[in-house]
């Protein structure tokens, strides 16, 4: 379009209802209406992020607000918090994936979530509960005791993949990425009502499947016959992913009351597979190094999982491994995941260039147009591919930002600080080349009672920290600094040597009492 062109406006306007006449209704009384219906529209946007987390960036290109704003937008525009739902990965702009739940949204969209828009977050969780019915019956079809979440979910939970794919069968990491976004949503929005009414029954069928689907052989438990996240591999035995996740998920599970013993046993000798001449891991039992994989995998160890049982030596290994045989047409979050990776084990200039070359990858090869639209691949593929935006913006909440869960510290779960309970840690990193200024405003924990902003900056270099809402006080974990942040006071500066050095930099909880 040239200056000298007239612009045009295209409004796009949909009936939505389980009912198709209530649907067509809807769409009629509507149209009449288009200017009140489009000013109420950005109206409730601007209200939704005015009540919730705002991302700002800023650098030498447009480019990167651009994709942080368009990321966001793509994943509200397909959500709501007073139906309780979950994201398909094409969203409602398209019938992509048939409008179909994935692990794309536990796995990827839903750990944003957690933090810019809780109340999603929950949503999701309520959807996934409400779907139970259907995934009890799964297990009993297939010959399992428990919850096997479908694959494909849709209204009714029960699997919707085409028969002839193996993937509704095979690809049961699913129900371990459930139990690993339970776990995460419980340790950054505690609710013993919610817990026990919503996340407890939920994990406790899940459990109750994984320790019926898995298999004892020389005093370790092994899953054969799935498919990885790697969709390349299919009918493997012993994902490294898969059962990792598995055993995370047995853990969380344990910590419900209606537990069995026997879950902690499995998962305490679930076999993962691993080579100790090469000091990495296989993606699965009998991998042939070097083999191209379809997206992120293994790499995963380090986050989303937060593997407390992976070394730092083994998890660069897995990355360096991994990241020469990733397919470049594979989907989009891969790259966002591998930054985050080595944000987590960066030790030197080296690692660091390597996170920077894979943020700019996670965006610019997958986003197009004017409105910056995601794509699945970097030649196409799906569309509004939701998948992409959740992984995207992980790199900037969970890699640069720094934000490390605690869902896997048993102690800090059994709350063993009697004056305070850890609810995340703080680790963020330097910024990457071309990016100046991040900040990150009203991140929420314990439901919104509590609202943290973070600021990083690079001329001059600093960390920033402090409270918008509630009192938060931040530990050091082992050199004993701590910090008090009151409502609405100042930026309080972290040193860089604990940012640094601390393992998960700092533990942030609530203040109980502030002088």
């Amino acid at each position: 379009m040239s200056p000298s062109d007239k612009p045009f406006t295209f409004i796009s306007v949909v009936g939505i209802n389980e009912d198709a006449e209530t649907s067509y209704n809807t769409f009629q009384e509507m149209s009449k209406n288009i200017d009140t219906i489009v000013k109420e529209h950005e109206e409730a946007y601007q209200d939704l992020l005015k009540k919730n987390a705002h991302i700002f960036a800023k650098g030498k290109t447009s480019e990167l607000p651009l994709a942080v704003n368009a990321s966001i937008y793509d994943i509200l525009t397909s959500t709501r918090a007073d139906y309780h739902w979950s994201l398909s990965p094409g969203g409602l702009s398209t019938n992509n994936y048939n409008g179909h739940v994935f692990w794309d949204f536990e796995t990827w969209m839903f750990p944003p979530l957690i933090f810019l828009f809780p109340d999603l977050a929950k949503g999701g969780i309520t959807y996934r509960h409400d779907k139970l019915k259907g995934s009890v019956l799964k297990a009993k079809e297939n010959g399992y005791y428990g919850a096997m979440w479908a694959w494909e979910s849709a209204f009714s939970g029960g699997e919707t993949c085409p028969v002839q794919a193996p993937t509704g069968i095979l690809e049961q990491h699913i129900s371990g990425d459930i139990l690993l976004g339970l776990g995460q949503y419980s340790s950054v929005h505690p609710n013993s009502e919610f817990l026990k009414t919503v996340i407890c029954p939920m994990a406790l069928k899940t459990a109750e499947f994984l320790a019926s689907r898995v298999f004892k052989k020389n005093g370790k438990y092994h899953v054969n016959g799935v498919i990885p996240p790697d969709e390349y591999a299919v009918y493997v035995n012993d994902s490294v992913y898969t059962n990792v996740v598995w055993q995370i998920g047995l853990k969380f599970a344990s910590q419900c009351p209606g537990s069995r013993p026997q879950w902690l046993e499995i998962a305490e000798n679930m076999y993962i597979p691993f080579d100790a001449d090469l000091k990495y891991h296989p993606e699965y039992e009998g991998y042939p190094r070097g083999q191209l994989i379809k997206q992120a995998d293994v790499n995963l160890l380090v986050f989303p999982l937060e593997w407390d049982k992976l070394e730092k030596e083994h998890a660069l290994n897995d990355l360096k491994e991994y990241s020469e045989v990733l397919d470049f047409n594979g989907p989009a979050m891969s790259w966002a995941m591998f930054c985050v990776g080595w944000l987590r084990l960066a030790s030197d200039e080296k690692h660091h260039k390597e996170a920077s070359k894979y943020f700019w990858k996670g965006f610019q090869y997958n986003l197009h147009g004017p409105f910056k639209v995601w794509w699945e691949t970097p030649s196409g593929g799906a569309e509004h591919f939701l998948t992409g935006a959740g992984g995207f913006l992980q790199s900037i909440l969970f890699g640069y930002g720094g934000i490390h869960f605690l869902a896997h510290d048993q102690e800090v779960l059994s709350g063993r600080e009697s004056e305070y309970k850890y609810i995340i840690g703080w680790k963020p990193s330097y910024l990457p080349e071309g990016i100046d200024h991040l900040k990150i405003d009203r991140i929420q924990l314990k439901e919104g009672k509590l609202w943290l902003d973070m600021e990083i900056t690079m001329t001059p270099k600093a960390f920033k920290i402090r409270s918008s809402k509630g009192n938060i006080c931040a530990k050091a974990s082992s050199s004993g600094g701590s910090w008090t942040m009151k409502e609405g006071e100042d930026w309080t500066l972290i040193d860089e040597k604990v940012i640094t050095e601390e393992k998960k930099g700092l533990l942030i909880y609530e203040c109980n009492q502030i002088n």
